[in-house]
């Protein structure tokens, strides 16, 4: 007769948190907060649930790349109802990889009105230096706020701490095969995605004016390589810069020529298709009511 089990844990969980947070302030308008509920199948909430709750998998993309910045993509829906999904920007092989596996699922959610339309989303990806919010009006060509055909952003960081470590008992059921390791694993991360739900909105521990400082110290040393020929030290400071600001568009095109002189291709594609994107969001930002 096969008898439940007691298993004793020793879990050490959350030493790393994975925060998300969806801004909320004056880029919030009525017209916005509300037009996913007619665009998108399970409206606006909906819509900002699929990010909140896959936080862990976007948090472990950004430790894993080690990397910064802001990703937006693209959703455009065509007359007859048919959608594409495109990076615009790009931050890591790692985060892209994490994003498309999550908004894959969710082509079909999106509501075929007989015309077409276009939505870009505003991804944050942060170690604790970048923050969007200090960077947003600080620069000429980087938007003061998010206006349609924006969507709100969401900022995915990464807020190291100290590990907590769990004591917990659980009962094994009959005709569970599972090892003690893992279901060791599996409590582990529901003890995360429970910590995570539940934690407040995450402080983050970067100071005031972070993000510009970083932002300023590598255009100098981008300058300096330039100044001195150095393309391919070069092109990676400013591939860094441009994961911070993505919408300088001399930047935009000094990579393209970077990478016709080093034979790199590994942004044309997001160039092209980000510059002639900011061509159709100043056009439709400008179109008068």
């Amino acid at each position: 007769m096969n008898k439940a089990s007691l298993i004793l844990l020793l879990l050490a969980v959350f030493n790393i948190s994975f925060a998300y947070q969806e801004v909320v302030d004056t880029t919030t308008t009525e017209d916005k907060k509300h037009i996913l509920d007619s665009l998108y199948l399970t409206g606006a909430k909906g819509f900002s649930q699929i990010f909140m709750q896959n936080s862990i998998i976007l948090g472990r993309a950004t430790i894993a790349s080690q990397t910064e910045g802001l990703l937006i993509y693209e959703i455009s829906v065509d007359g007859n109802g048919k959608v594409a999904m495109r990076f615009m920007t790009k931050v890591s092989d790692e985060i892209e990889s994490a994003v498309t596996s999550i908004i894959v699922n969710s082509a079909n959610n999106w509501i075929n009105i007989g015309r077409p339309y276009k939505l870009y989303k505003p991804l944050v990806f942060s170690l604790g230096t970048y923050q969007v919010n200090q960077i947003m009006g600080a620069l000429n060509e980087f938007p003061s706020k998010f206006e349609l055909p924006f969507m709100r952003s969401s900022t995915h960081s990464v807020i190291r701490g100290t590990s907590v470590r769990t004591r917990t008992t659980i009962e094994r059921k009959p005709g569970d095969i599972r090892s003690n390791k893992q279901i060791a694993r599996e409590m582990g991360e529901q003890l995360r995605r429970e910590r995570m739900m539940n934690q407040p909105t995450p402080r983050y521990p970067n100071v005031d004016g972070a993000t510009m400082k970083e932002y300023n110290k590598e255009l100098k040393k981008f300058e300096n390589f330039m100044k001195k020929g150095k393309s391919k030290k070069a092109y990676f400071s400013l591939n860094k810069i441009i994961r911070y600001n993505p919408f300088n568009k001399s930047y935009i095109q000094q990579r393209r020529r970077l990478e016709k002189e080093l034979g790199k291709d590994e942004y044309r594609v997001y160039d092209i298709l980000w510059l002639q994107a900011m061509d159709y969001i100043a056009s439709a930002q400008n179109k008068k009511p």
